[in-house]
């Protein structure tokens, strides 16, 4: 396997850690068929988190956003990718560059 298919483990990885590390318990979220990577609960609040390398391809899109777009409830939902600004993300979800995520307070 090469380090480029890597990547995505490792990006995962890397959020998952920090979520913990922000105090969060962490489960992976399962809605009916569909799966997203992160359900982060703290204080109460659950916020759901889908890690990518990136979006920009259409059938990456569908598969990493679509999941995120079937959740009805209110709750923050977080796009984290390596992609910068993206114009196609549904408006109730938040999309921020993994890095730009990481390094926020």
């Amino acid at each position: 396997m090469s380090s480029r298919e890597d990547d995505p483990r490792l990006i995962e990885n890397i959020v998952y850690l920090e979520l913990m590390r922000r105090g969060y318990e962490v489960a992976v979220g399962k809605f009916g068929d569909s799966e997203v990577d992160f359900a982060a609960t703290r204080d109460g609040a659950v916020e759901y988190c889908q890690v990518s390398r990136s979006i920009v391809s259409d059938s990456t899109y569908d598969r990493e956003v679509c999941p995120l777009n079937g959740i009805r409830d209110h709750r923050k939902k977080t796009m984290l990718t390596l992609d910068g600004f993206l114009s196609n993300v549904p408006d109730r979800i938040i999309h921020k560059n993994v890095v730009d995520w990481l390094t926020e307070e």
